[in-house]
């Protein structure tokens, strides 16, 4: 609970150990806000039979499956606390109003028994996950974080000074994971060869989608001193990020 009675800044630093060590997680997919049931009647799919002769009926029904209409683009996964629970979970079944899909580290498996491929449950959501990042080479992982940034940069939230806090049970498994340091949208590498994932870190700007604004708009931290986040971090703005492209030079 978030107020001067809540116990917010406790509970928010347990949010990576709450969601990994879930067995299964629930997603209200089908729900607008917190009033909202989710266990109405589902919408009916039009469908035709087909029967010949003595045969047994055949029925040919409407595909649904639709992952990305019916959970990543609602409401619910819109917000930005929700993308660090996704993706801290090792199992998460979401009730939307066409049907029950189930994401885990092998992939989403829909009722119609359809299986659809997640990037985000194939890598993060994973229980074998460090394993994972760790085969992955240098160019796979930057692509991963830069992803994950970009996506949570355009997320809302009822309080943007939230936004640290968030995404900090998932930047603490990425660090463990990836075995570097860092914070605020920033991951240090240290003194490798080429110090990429710090160097890249630093890149970002102004995001170029179509509903991305012309500028970031600074957030007002309150001075309770929980949040000390550096001018240089995107996580000190508001609105979506990109980063920049640079070619490799040549001698």
């Amino acid at each position: 609970m978030q107020g001067e009675l809540g116990d917010f800044e406790l509970e928010s630093n347990k949010m990576e150990a709450v969601f990994s060590g879930a067995y299964c997680v629930l997603a209200t997919s089908r729900a607008t806000n917190q009033r909202d049931g989710f266990l109405d009647p589902r919408f009916q799919r039009p469908y035709v039979t087909i029967k010949r002769g003595n045969d047994e009926r055949f029925y040919i029904y409407q595909t649904i499956d639709n992952f990305s209409k019916h959970v990543i683009e609602v409401s619910l996964n819109q917000r930005g606390w929700v993308l660090q629970e996704r993706a801290l979970a090792h199992r998460t079944i979401y009730f939307t109003p066409t049907q029950m899909y189930f994401e885990c580290g092998e992939g989403v498996r829909c009722e119609t028994l359809g299986k659809l491929h997640s990037n985000m449950a194939g890598f993060l959501g994973d229980p074998n996950f460090r394993h994972k990042a760790m085969r992955a080479n240098r160019a796979q992982r930057t692509a991963y974080f830069k992803g994950l940034y970009k996506q949570y940069s355009r997320m809302s939230f009822t309080r943007y000074s939230d936004h640290p806090f968030a995404i900090a049970g998932l930047e603490k498994r990425l660090q463990r994971a990836f075995i570097v340091k860092g914070g605020f949208g920033i991951l240090d590498d240290g003194d490798t060869q080429d110090g990429s994932f710090f160097h890249q870190s630093l890149l970002w700007q102004c995001g170029e989608e179509r509903y991305d604004g012309e500028y970031l708009v600074g957030i007002e931290f309150p001075n309770d001193g929980r949040a000390q986040v550096p001018s240089w971090s995107w996580m000190a703005y508001q609105g979506g990020i990109d980063y920049l492209h640079l070619s490799p030079c040549t001698r």
